[in-house]
């Protein structure tokens, strides 16, 4: 992404790592099709970096050498080219591996299973990777073990929507981030977002993979170019949360999320991270982790950290999706900031077989976004007013994606990402002022672009 900082990849913290002679144990940390910075605040959070062999298809992985940590660069796009560049690593480095943690979801796993494979490491079935990596297969299985989710429906280009009830939302049976999700009012504007999908999806490649996966005893293939998903719109508040699967089957919620939606649905405005037990009203730690729980079992997770994203519609749990990764957004470099670690860092943990802190703290902070009002070149970035009240408001960074006469470009219609122009994270939250917060921040920040056929700014 043009502009986007790294957040300098070379300053990963290094004082849990383990010395040589205390064991050469490595973590494969796979991490395909990740933004420049919500890499950096992983690799920047990492507890044993020069334990986890990460693996990128990014450019700034390679800001990875200046420290000496373990990376490899590599398209991700032909497992057995890149297990022989991990064999001669391995080789080269004399280390062992102890587990590998996969955040090729949009590859349907297909990539970690191999490597897990390759080097005799545990690793999720088929049949998991399989419910966790395609949505309408994932509904099935928790609709048939009694969990809460919005009503579905696969469709294709052919199928008459006309009967089917509104609001609802289109979604891809597979997928990466927010993209490809509408909201749709009527059929019309249901069929116009299909049309839009099987016309631009194949620019995607990566997203766009047909698979096959075995439902009901028969092999089917899935082609998200031309089946996908209509579901429920729910009305309520979206959160999101990381849980962790023990082999004795416990499990441990280890951190939530609250979104702040924008206009457009699957983008946020903020994400408020906090420890439900320490706010009135909302939900309780043990209630979420026997949701947690009973996905666990129905997903046949024997191990690992998992993503659940949810709905709190009228007090009740709705899960919207889940899969066997952690979660990878802004709230990584805050869970760095307030809580010292991140839910990658216990996986890490787990596959090295040491003990893991399922505690969540319960100071709250916030990730706010600040978004560009149209694409265009950057006139003025101006965060004055937000830096003379830094410590005020407990204000831990702000991050500009872009410069002063850079160009924010959108790569489609509903590309939301690219307006994006930077980060404000914050500690010390009391949650119900959250809403207060995220206003004062958009408020105290000044964003101006130019005219498209203006002559760029030096910078």
């Amino acid at each position: 992404m043009s502009g986007r900082d790294a957040g300098g990849l070379g300053k990963a913290r290094t004082a849990g790592a383990l010395p040589a002679e205390q064991g050469t144990a490595t973590v494969i940390l796979l991490i395909p099709n990740v933004d420049d910075d919500d890499l950096a605040a992983i690799v920047e959070n990492l507890e044993f970096p020069n334990q986890v062999l990460v693996i990128s298809n990014s450019p700034f992985v390679a800001r990875h050498k200046e420290t000496g940590f373990p990376f490899i660069r590599d398209s991700c796009s032909d497992a057995r080219a890149l297990i022989a560049k991990i064999v001669a690593w391995k080789e080269k480095n004399r280390r062992s591996f102890a587990g590998i943690i996969g955040l090729d979801e949009e590859y349907h796993y297909a990539l970690s299973r191999a490597i897990a494979d390759a080097f005799s490491l545990p690793y999720h079935s088929k049949e998991t990777l399989d419910r966790a990596s395609n949505k309408y297969l994932q509904r099935l299985a928790l609709e048939k073990a009694g969990v809460r989710i919005p009503w579905f429906q696969l469709i294709d280009q052919e199928t008459d929507v006309h009967g089917l009830a509104y609001p609802n939302v289109l979604k891809l049976i597979t997928g990466y981030a927010s993209l490809y999700v509408f909201m749709n009012r009527d059929a019309s504007e249901l069929e116009r977002h299909r049309t839009y999908i099987q016309k631009t999806i194949a620019k995607r490649k990566y997203i766009a993979l047909a698979h096959q996966a075995e439902h009901e005893g028969t092999a089917t293939s899935y082609d998200p170019a031309e089946r996908y998903i209509v579901e429920e719109y729910l009305p309520g508040t979206e959160y999101s949360c990381d849980f962790m699967v023990e082999k004795d089957g416990a499990v441990h919620v280890l951190r939530v999320v609250k979104k702040f939606p924008r206009q457009e649905l699957g983008f946020f405005e903020a994400k408020l991270l906090f420890n439900p037990d320490a706010v009135q009203g909302e939900f309780k730690l043990r209630e979420l982790e026997g949701v947690c729980t009973k996905i666990a079992r129905t997903m046949n997770v024997a191990f690992g950290v998992c993503m659940l994203d949810f709905m709190l519609c009228k007090g009740e749990i709705v899960v919207v999706e889940t899969t066997v990764r952690p979660g990878v957004s802004s709230f990584i470099a805050l869970m760095g900031a307030l809580y010292h670690d991140t839910s990658i860092n216990k996986a890490v943990r787990q596959r090295l077989g040491m003990p893991v802190d399922t505690t969540i703290p319960n100071e709250a902070g916030l990730a706010v976004y600040l978004y560009a009002p149209h694409t265009g070149r950057i006139a003025a970035f101006d965060t004055r007013k937000l830096e003379e009240h830094q410590k005020k408001l407990g204000i831990i960074s702000i991050s500009k994606y872009y410069m002063v006469g850079e160009r924010i470009r959108k790569y489609g219609r509903y590309d939301h990402f690219m307006l994006m122009a930077g980060l404000v994270l914050m500690r010390g939250v009391e949650p119900s002022q959250a809403g207060q917060l995220i206003e004062t921040v958009t408020r105290h920040t000044r964003i101006v672009m130019e005219d498209a056929s203006a002559p760029a700014r030096c910078h």
